[in-house]
């Protein structure tokens, strides 16, 4: 339930900030920035068990984190009947984000994590690396 509480505040504070990195400290509002760390430090168990699947390593590093974006979807809605193919039962409502971070070696990994799932916990989607 928390996690759904700071993504509301989220996504209300991304119509109107362009998000630069935590290390930047360049939010025009501070607020803004707290938000985004605290949204990263939910996400945090997550990022690096995504980390460890993608590089088969069992302790992974990085630094310079950031939310690229932040989508809601909507599973249903009442305009039109199809539905969109997730398990999204906790309701019709889901959150895609994407996160950007850089490794050691200096690749920039880019994440899309998802919380479609019935227990509302994001996954790993897909990746990039650069």
């Amino acid at each position: 339930m928390k996690i759904k509480f700071v993504l509301v505040i989220v996504v209300v504070f991304l119509g109107s900030f362009p998000l630069l990195g935590a290390q930047a400290s360049a939010h025009s509002d501070p607020k803004l920035e707290v938000t985004e760390r605290a949204l990263l430090q939910q996400l945090k168990p997550e990022i690096i068990a995504s980390l460890n699947m993608i590089f088969k390593e069992k302790y992974s590093k990085f630094d310079r984190e950031q939310i690229l974006s932040i989508n809601e979807r909507v599973t249903a809605n009442m305009k039109n009947e199809k539905a969109r193919p997730v398990d999204a039962i906790h309701g019709t409502q889901y959150f895609e984000i994407r996160i950007s971070l850089r490794r050691p070696d200096g690749r920039t990994v880019e994440m899309d994590l998802w919380n479609d799932t019935v227990d509302a916990r994001y996954h790993l989607v897909g990746y990039r690396i650069y």
